[in-house]
C-alpha cells in the first residue's frame, strides 16, 4: 500500500484526457424538445447526494463528497477525495391529444477531485460537469402552393460544459474556555471555465423533385470564465461533549453560494444552401449564403443559492439532517445568439427559481455498525422548479421527489469515507395547454466517492 496514493492520481490524470470527450458526447444523448430554445437544458448540478436531496448543494456539506454547488464546502473534506458519477433516465412526452413519445439516454454527470490536508484549513477541488445540452428532433408538414409540399426538419444537438477550479478556508471560532465548542465559518470560490458548442439544423425538403431543399447550419460556439462565491457557517445550538468528542448535539448550518453576472464569449457561424437528394446522399447544389466568426456574447445572470440544515447527532451513533434551499436567477435579459425557435412560438425568458427541501439519516460513523444496513445512510428530497423559459405566455415548471442512499466500502479504512451512492427522481413537467407538451421523467444516478487508504500531504517524521 506504500505507492498507493500515487497509482490513484497517476490513474486519475492518465484517464482524464480520455473521460473528458466521453463525458462531452455522452452529454448530447437527449431529446427534449425545449431544449431548443435559449442555451438549451440546464443540467442539474452536484453529486448523486445533491441529486437525491433534491438537487440541494448550498447547505450540504460532507466530509466524502466533493459538493461543487457551494466551493466553502471544499474545507470540511477530511482527505482527498476521487469521485465521479453517471445518470440514465426516461422521459415520456405528451400533447393535448393524448400522443406520447418516449426517450430512454444516460450521460456522464461529474467527475472529480478534492484536496485537503487533514487537520488543515485549506480545501480545494478540480472537476468536470455538463451545464447544459442540447437535443432535439421535429418536423412538421406545410403546402407550399396548390401542388407542392414540404416537410420542415429542426434538429439540435450539443450543449456547454463547465470546468471547474475552486478553494475554500476555514475559520473557528471557539465559545468556550476549553476548545470543546466552537462556530465554523468556511468562505470559498469556485473559477468556471464553460466550453463547448451548440448545433442547430433546419431543412425544408420537398414532395417535388424539380424543387431543390434548403438546409441553414447554425453553430455557437463559446469558450469563457465566470466565478461563483461559497459560504457556509456552522453553529452548535446545544452540544454534550466527553472531551474534545462529542455525544450528541444539535447545530444549525448556513450555507449560500452566488455566481456573478458573465457575459460568455461566443463565436457564431451560419451557412444556408441548397441541395438535392441523390441515392440516399445529400449533394450539395448551391450555397446561398455563409458566414463564419462573428462575436455575439452570451449573458448569464447572476443567480443565489442560500439554504439552512438542522444536524441533529443523537445517540447510538446516529444522525439526522433535516435541510431546505431557495434558489432564483433573473434571465429577463438573457439572449442567445443562435437561438432557433421552430415548431413552438411566443418565446420569451423570465425569472427562475427553485425551492428543495430533503430529509438525511444514517450512521455518525460508518465503521462502527456491524451490519450492513446500519452503516447505510438514506436521504430523500423533493424540489419544485420554474424554468427560465416562458413559451405562448406559460411558464414552464417542474416537480420532483427523489430518494437515495450511500453503502460503504467494505474496506474503507479511512474515516469510513469511500462509498457507493444510489439516486432516484420521478417527476412531472411542462403542460398540454397553448399547444405545449408535459413531460413525466424518472432518472437514475449512480456514482463513487473514494478516499485512499493512507492520508496524503504528511510530512516524513525521521527520528
Amino acid at each position: 500500500m506504500k505507492y498507493w496514493n500515487i497509482t490513484v492520481l497517476s490513474i486519475f490524470i492518465f484517464f482524464l484526457p480520455a473521460v473528458i470527450p466521453f463525458a462531452l458526447n455522452a452529454q448530447q444523448s437527449i431529446n427534449n424538445p425545449y431544449s431548443q430554445f435559449g442555451i438549451g437544458q440546464l443540467s442539474q448540478q452536484g453529486s448523486v447526494k445533491n441529486f437525491s436531496l433534491g438537487g440541494m448543494t448550498a447547505p450540504v456539506l460532507d466530509a466524502s463528497i466533493i459538493n461543487f454547488g457551494n466551493p466553502a464546502s471544499y474545507t470540511y473534506l477530511k482527505q482527498p477525495v476521487f469521485q465521479g458519477s453517471g445518470s440514465i433516465g426516461q422521459s415520456i412526452f405528451s400533447d393535448s391529444s393524448g400522443y406520447n413519445s418516449t426517450y430512454r439516454g444516460g450521460t456522464v454527470s461529474e467527475i472529480g477531485l478534492g484536496f485537503k490536508k487533514d487537520g488543515g484549513k485549506w480545501g480545494a477541488a478540480f472537476g468536470l460537469t455538463p451545464f447544459s445540452r442540447v437535443g432535439y428532433n421535429l418536423e412538421k408538414k406545410a403546402g407550399v402552393n396548390d401542388s407542392v409540399t414540404a416537410r420542415y426538419n429542426y434538429r439540435g444537438d450539443g450543449g456547454i460544459n463547465k470546468l471547474i477550479l475552486g478553494v475554500s478556508r476555514g475559520f473557528t471560532i471557539p465559545i468556550d474556555t476549553a476548545n470543546n465548542m466552537f462556530h465554523r465559518l468556511s468562505i470559498g470560490a469556485n473559477i468556471n471555465y464553460f466550453f463547448g458548442s451548440i448545433n442547430h439544423y433546419r431543412r425544408a425538403i420537398f414532395d417535388n423533385m424539380t424543387y431543390f431543399n434548403t438546409r441553414v447550419t447554425s453553430k455557437t460556439s463559446v469558450s469563457d470564465v465566470n466565478f461563483d462565491l461559497g459560504f457556509l457557517y456552522t453553529l452548535p445550538l446545544s452540544q454534550v461533549n466527553e472531551g474534545k468528542k462529542t455525544l450528541r448535539g444539535k447545530f444549525l448550518v448556513i450555507g449560500a453560494d452566488y455566481s456573478v453576472r458573465s457575459s460568455l464569449n461566443a463565436r457564431n457561424s451560419e451557412i444556408g444552401q441548397s441541395y438535392t437528394i441523390f441515392n440516399g446522399v445529400e449533394v450539395t447544389a448551391d450555397t446561398s449564403y455563409s458566414f463564419s466568426e462573428s462575436r455575439e456574447d452570451i449573458v448569464l445572470p447572476q443567480k443565489w443559492k442560500a439554504g439552512a440544515s438542522l444536524l441533529v447527532l443523537g445517540k447510538e451513533n446516529r444522525s439526522l439532517i433535516i435541510s431546505a434551499e431557495y434558489s432564483t436567477q433573473n434571465w429577463r435579459k438573457f439572449s442567445s445568439p443562435n437561438d432557433t425557435p421552430s415548431v413552438s412560438g411566443g418565446k420569451s425568458f423570465s425569472i427562475a427559481h427553485s425551492l428543495s427541501g430533503s430529509i438525511e439519516y444514517g450512521p455518525r460513523d460508518v465503521s462502527k455498525p456491524r451490519n450492513l444496513f446500519g452503516r447505510i445512510q438514506y436521504r430523500a428530497g423533493f424540489r419544485t422548479t420554474q424554468n427560465y423559459l416562458v413559451l405562448s405566455g406559460t411558464a414552464l415548471r417542474q416537480q420532483a421527489v427523489s430518494a437515495g442512499f450511500s453503502i460503504p466500502f467494505n474496506n474503507s479504512r479511512v474515516y469510513g469515507q469511500s462509498h457507493l451512492h444510489f439516486g432516484v427522481e420521478y417527476g412531472k413537467g411542462g403542460t398540454t395547454s397553448n399547444g405545449l407538451l408535459q413531460e413525466q421523467f424518472v432518472g437514475f444516478q449512480v456514482g463513487f466517492s473514494f478516499v485512499p487508504y493512507e492520508s496524503w500531504f504528511q510530512p516524513v517524521k525521521y527520528d
